[in-house]
């Protein structure tokens, strides 16, 4: 996914970039990207640097942190950053946020950061529902479905000493 700087006229100028799935490698292990990863940025020219800043769409497949099953979630996460040109070749920044191109270097690699962006939008927990009922804890179907005919009311013997304080 890169992001051509010699494309622009005017400033600020807009950019959409998308890449398909089968292209792009941005799934990190709890989640696959299914459809396109599409990227919205407004680039604005700085002078001796351009400052971009924007916001990505892409559906995932994750798995259901209660029942998991798979199902599909459209995510969307920011992306803000620098490009400078570095006067110097080899020039590394200790800053995320800012990108060095090496001089007469006009397109810039944003899969890294893409990918970080998609990783930091999924959510810590993922649901298919809100109102997910989860997996027995007992027979381990799945209660969305229906309810389970394993028997529900199984008393745990390391607690009966304790029932004949209650009385």
């Amino acid at each position: 996914m890169n992001l051509d700087l010699r494309g622009f006229d005017s400033f600020p100028a807009e950019a959409v970039l998308e890449v398909e799935a089968e292209l792009a490698d941005f799934a990190p292990g709890q989640a696959a990207v299914r459809e396109a990863v599409v990227v919205r940025l407004v680039v604005q020219d700085l002078g001796d640097q351009y400052f971009c800043q924007g916001n990505l769409t892409v559906t995932v497949e994750e798995e259901c942190s209660r029942c998991l099953t798979l199902f599909g979630e459209t995510v969307t996460g920011e992306l803000s950053f620098f490009i400078r040109f570095a006067a110097k070749t080899g020039l590394e920044s200790e800053d995320d946020e800012v990108i060095f191109l090496k001089p007469g270097e006009h397109v810039v690699d944003l899969r890294e950061m893409v990918r970080e962006a998609i990783i930091l939008a999924l959510p810590f927990k993922p649901l298919c529902d809100p109102e997910c009922k989860g997996l027995c804890q007992y027979c381990g179907a799945n209660l969305n479905e229906g309810a389970c005919a394993c028997r529900q009311d199984k008393p745990d013997d390391r607690w009966e000493d304790l029932k004949d304080l209650m009385e």
